[in-house]
């Protein structure tokens, strides 16, 4: 079934979404409202259904521009992560944001309460760095398993 939801607001911002291996990357030009947080969350759904039977996988975002989205819009990405974890296996969530992104030192902390508790998660100035960091995460929970 396809629920349509309603809203009087068009999607604020873009973002691509791919894979490099075990990792869904989804690159933000933000800000964001709600509105794109709903359209991403069911267009990351195919690829967590593909991921969840493989092992171990994380999230990466790399954030352009502005890390700035409504309070509902982090609302909803609170509840599209805890739903990926609990649902779809995802063991971590990552977010790449240069110093100089708009919001990176305010929204932070949203960002870490929507992580907290729910799953591994770290932050980082560059996406190559955050990639290392998750495939060392990665290897690791794969070699437990």
């Amino acid at each position: 079934m396809d629920l349509q939801i309603e809203s009087a607001f068009p999607p604020h911002g873009r973002f691509k979404i791919y894979l490099e291996g075990r990792i869904l990357v989804t690159e933000v030009l933000g800000p964001w409202n709600v509105e794109l947080v709903r359209q991403w969350g069911a267009a990351v759904r195919p690829y967590s259904l593909q991921l969840m039977h493989g092992g171990p996988w994380a999230g990466l975002a790399i954030i352009k521009e502005s890390m700035l989205g409504t309070p509902e819009g982090m609302e909803e990405l609170g509840r599209i992560t805890a739903n990926g974890v609990a649902t779809f296996a995802c063991i971590a969530n990552v977010v790449a944001a240069a110093p100089g992104v708009a919001g990176r030192g305010v929204v932070e902390s949203a960002f870490k309460r929507i992580y907290e508790g729910v799953c591994a998660y770290a932050f980082f100035d560059e996406a190559d760095e955050a990639r290392q960091w998750l495939r060392v995460l990665l290897y690791e929970r794969a070699d437990k398993s």
